[in-house]
């Protein structure tokens, strides 16, 4: 296709070569007619191929979008569901600062446990991304990410009236 920043240019490069006045006007006004024909032989081109290129190559878009869909778990079959990652929010309470028994995450294992992690930890009102060494502490608010069924086998101290829905 064609690009306007490169008609402008050459525009500009021709101004500025220095020649006289009617050749300029002359190659400039052949210069806009070589961009509109230059665009049109392109849009058409393009129309053209993205069109019949797929049936001189044997290919049905159809059959090959459906394969796609099906390798992605995108397709319409009802006896495959398709599950996103949840993030929750919890507040630290006494249950869960005694769970974890001033252990820090690392050693706490809820991934492995569950298949949940902790994706930030909000202390004081200050957001941070945690890393293995963090400790929780009473009040912290803490984000969750994992499947539906990684939340369902979250302790109980983590989930029993302690989910905070302001974000």
């Amino acid at each position: 296709m064609t690009s306007t920043p490169v008609l402008v240019g050459a525009g500009d490069t021709l101004r500025h070569s220095g020649m006289e006045s009617r050749q300029l006007s002359l190659a400039l006004d052949n210069l806009s007619l070589g961009y509109a024909l230059t665009y049109l032989i392109g849009l058409v081109s393009l129309i053209v191929g993205a069109r019949y290129l797929p049936k001189l190559q044997h290919q049905d878009l159809q059959t090959s979008a459906q394969q796609i869909a099906r390798e992605r778990g995108l397709d319409t079959d009802a006896n495959r569901k398709v599950y996103l990652p949840v993030i929750r929010a919890y507040r630290v309470g006494p249950e869960l600062v005694a769970w974890t028994d001033g252990k820090n995450l690392r050693e706490l294992g809820i991934y492995r446990q569950t298949g949940c992690y902790i994706e930030r930890i909000r202390r004081n009102g200050i957001l941070a991304n945690p890393d293995g060494d963090a400790v929780l502490q009473m009040g912290d608010e803490i984000a969750l990410v994992g499947y539906p069924d990684a939340h369902a086998r979250l302790d109980p101290s983590f989930r029993n009236g302690k989910e905070v829905f302001e974000s």
